[in-house]
């Protein structure tokens, strides 16, 4: 997923900016900053072993981590395709399959006031397990 498709809803804290670039370079992990709020991350692979691209957004008080976006056309749309969505929304509990008009992608925020290189790892690693996972369960469902 480009993370320059990501929407920058809040206006960026360049204080917030500054804190998130910095706890993404002491990660370990391969990034590109697109812009100031705006980075590529790739993390290491789950079960489909290759690299997750997961895109980070900063916004007044948010850090949203993204990955996996597909384009909804991509899908075989059915009434079983969006339970299933849903029922994998309720098993992970703090991401979301998140389903915009055009998309579907992970999301998951985190506060940045809160936010340390222990919870950003956290965050990271829940995001492209996730969408391992995601990828696994709905890749019948890719026209």
């Amino acid at each position: 997923m480009a993370c320059t498709s990501m929407a920058i809803q809040d206006p960026i804290d360049r204080t917030s900016a500054e804190k998130v670039d910095a706890l993404i370079k002491a990660s370990g992990y391969g990034y590109e900053r697109v812009s100031v709020g705006l980075w590529n991350v790739t993390v290491p692979a789950g079960t489909n072993r290759n690299p997750i691209p997961v895109g980070i957004m900063v916004g007044s008080d948010l850090a949203t981590l993204q990955a996996w976006g597909r384009n909804r056309s991509d899908f075989h749309e059915s009434m079983d395709l969006f339970a299933r969505f849903l029922k994998l929304n309720h098993q992970f509990d703090s991401l979301k399959v998140e389903l915009t008009e055009n998309q579907v992608l992970i999301r998951l925020d985190m506060r940045i006031r809160v936010l340390d290189g222990t919870e950003l790892d956290y965050g990271l690693k829940q995001v492209a397990a996730v969408t391992d996972e995601t990828i696994r369960q709905f890749k019948s469902d890719l026209k």
